[in-house]
């Protein structure tokens, strides 16, 4: 089992025999409950790639700029950042069905910005100690992938992702 603590909040897991990393935010004792997050190594390849487009967003934010980045990790699952919140947060989404947007959900883990420096610190060391991930093709780069592909398309043409 390799894991990357934050802090005693915040921690990313992964077990060997599973086939995804594992985000929770820990609360103190009879307090809010414990929220996690299953992000699929296929996903989490996909944050590896995106990481720096995160990073010139958050120098944005610190710039005093209004910063609203929405970074799609594969199905459903989104990277954002937001001036509103000041956080980074993995967060799952689903789709209204009467209005056909995307929204967030409850679903996720969010991170202050001195929470998500230190994991930016580890993060390289923990995905290189996972064997599994050298082995894996990004989802557009495998044979037959079409704009139909849910994992990287999961939207309907004509739909809002908010």
């Amino acid at each position: 089992m390799l894991e990357v603590g934050i802090n005693r909040k915040v921690r990313f897991v992964f077990k060997e025999d599973t086939d995804y990393i594992t985000a929770m935010r820990r609360f103190p004792p009879n307090t809010v409950p414990e929220m996690q997050i299953e992000i699929p190594l296929q996903r989490w390849l996909r944050f590896l790639e995106t990481e720096n487009a995160l990073r010139e967003q958050v120098q944005e934010l610190f710039r005093g700029n209004n910063v609203e980045a929405k970074l799609h990790l594969g199905g459903l699952l989104y990277l954002t950042l937001s001036s509103r919140y000041n956080c980074i947060q993995f967060r799952q989404h689903f789709i209204t069905l009467n209005e056909g947007k995307v929204k967030a959900s409850k679903y996720g883990v969010s991170m202050n910005f001195l929470e998500y420096y230190y994991f930016l610190l580890h993060v390289a060391e923990f995905s290189n100690r996972i064997g599994r991930l050298i082995d894996l093709v990004p989802c557009y780069a495998r044979r037959g992938h079409n704009n139909k592909c849910l994992e990287c398309f999961p939207v309907v043409p004509g739909v809002d992702p908010e």
